[in-house]
C-alpha cells in the first residue's frame, strides 16, 4: 500500500485536506489538551486510496492521552495492511494487553478508492456513520453491522482476541457526504434527559440539511445548544468526508520523495 500520513493525533483540531476524490474535515475537541479520540488520514497506493481511521478509547482526558498515542503508533505500524479486515484484526490482537487495565476502543476504518469511487468501511463497536445523498438531499444511517445468528463479531478493539470483523462498501456520487463521529454525540441528553442516540443525531443532521458544504461544526453547535443539564462530558471528534468525484492524481515528485523517505526511515515521522 505504501501509505503516507496526512493527519494523525489526539489533540484539538479543526483542519481540512483534499485527497483524490475527497475533501475531508476533522473537528476534534478533547476535554484537556489531549484525549482518547484518535483520528488518522493517509494516502496510499500512489494516490489511489485514502485511508481513514477514527477511534475512541474508553475514558477521556489526560488519563487516556498516553494510551491514545500508543494506539496511533499501532495504526501507523499497520496502516499499509492491504485489507480493512486484516488491519482492524491486527489492531485488536495487539491491543489485548489492554484488557488487564480495563481499556478498550471503538473504531471505524474506512478506505476510499478513487478509481472505483467507492468507500469501504469496517466498524469495531463504533456509532454508525451518517450518509448524505446529494441527489435526494437525504441523510441516513450506514448499516455497518453484519453479524448473523449467535456469531460474535465486530466488537470494540481490545476486548477479546480472535474476533472476526465485517466490511461493507458504498458507491459515492459527487457531493455525497459521510460523517464519522465519536459517541459523545449519541450520549448527549436532550432537554428531557433522553440520550440522542444515533436516530437523534440523524434527525438533527436531516434538519440541518446540506448544500454541498461541511455541516460538522453546525451539527456540534446544534447539539451543544440543546443539550440537557445532565449530559455527559467527554472528548468529541467529528470527521466529515465530501465526495468530489475526481479521479486519482499522480503523486508529485516531492510527494514521492517524502513517501520514499518515510519508507526507508530517512525522514522522521
Amino acid at each position: 500500500m505504501q501509505c503516507m500520513e496526512i493527519w494523525g493525533g489526539n489533540r484539538p483540531a479543526d483542519s481540512r485536506v483534499s485527497t483524490p476524490g475527497l475533501e475531508a474535515r476533522v473537528i476534534s475537541v478533547p476535554l484537556d489538551g489531549a484525549g482518547g479520540d484518535v483520528h488518522y488520514v493517509s494516502v496510499c497506493g500512489g494516490g489511489i486510496v485514502t485511508r481513514i481511521v477514527l477511534a475512541d478509547i474508553a475514558g477521556h482526558g489526560t488519563p487516556v492521552a498516553g494510551i491514545a498515542l500508543e494506539l496511533r503508533q499501532l495504526i501507523r505500524r499497520y496502516i499499509n495492511t492491504k485489507t480493512h479486515i486484516r488491519l482492524i484484526y491486527r489492531l485488536n490482537e495487539q491491543m489485548q494487553s489492554w484488557v488487564n487495565n480495563g481499556l478498550f476502543a471503538t473504531s471505524i476504518v474506512a478506505s476510499y478508492h478513487s478509481k472505483k469511487r467507492r468507500l469501504t468501511l469496517c466498524n469495531a463497536g463504533h456509532p454508525r456513520p451518517l450518509l448524505y445523498r446529494a441527489r435526494t438531499g437525504i441523510w441516513s444511517l450506514l448499516n455497518t453491522e453484519h453479524g448473523t445468528g449467535e456469531e460474535i463479531r465486530d466488537l470494540p478493539l481490545g476486548i477479546l482476541g480472535g474476533i472476526k470483523y465485517s466490511q461493507m462498501a458504498v458507491a459515492l456520487e459527487p457531493n455525497d457526504m459521510v460523517l464519522l463521529y465519536t459517541d459523545l454525540l449519541i450520549e448527549t441528553h436532550d432537554s428531557q434527559g433522553t440520550p440522542l442516540g444515533e436516530e437523534g443525531v440523524l434527525s438533527i443532521a436531516q434538519r440541518l440539511g446540506s448544500d454541498g458544504n461541511f455541516i460538522a461544526a453546525r451539527l456540534l453547535a446544534e447539539i451543544r445548544a440543546h443539550a440537557g443539564p445532565h449530559s455527559p462530558s467527554d472528548d468529541v471528534t467529528v470527521m466529515e468526508l465530501r465526495h468530489t468525484g475526481e479521479g486519482p492524481r499522480p503523486p508529485s515528485l516531492r510527494g514521492k520523495l517524502k513517501v520514499y523517505g518515510k519508507v526507508f526511515k530517512l525522514i522522521r515521522t
